[in-house]
């Protein structure tokens, strides 16, 4: 399996929501997000994709997301994982109710 084939099914676990959980089953997962985490420009281009590009585009890909920030493809991939995640917890925690 190439890095187009992982890329494409990480897009595709990405929009799927469940299959999330492939992506950080994988031991590269936790050396991505830390690598890109340690990027400098990181949380502004989490914070710019989070508030003006997904609002307006919400289903864009990953390999979108990198073209138009100019940015790595595993920092777009880590940037949506972790929005998309964050919304869903947002939206489980809205639908339990607050104690």
């Amino acid at each position: 399996m190439g890095l187009r084939q992982d890329v494409r099914e990480a897009e595709a676990g990405l929009r799927r929501g469940p299959a999330t959980a492939e992506l950080e089953r994988n031991p590269l997962w936790l050396i991505l997000v830390e690598t890109v985490h340690s990027l400098p420009m990181y949380d502004s281009h989490k914070a710019y994709a989070k508030n003006s590009i997904l609002p307006r585009d919400p289903e864009i890909s990953v390999e979108e997301l990198a073209f138009r920030l100019d940015i790595p493809l595993g920092e777009a991939i880590v940037i949506l994982h972790e929005i998309r995640e964050d919304k869903n917890g947002a939206a489980k925690l809205g639908e339990e109710g607050e104690l």
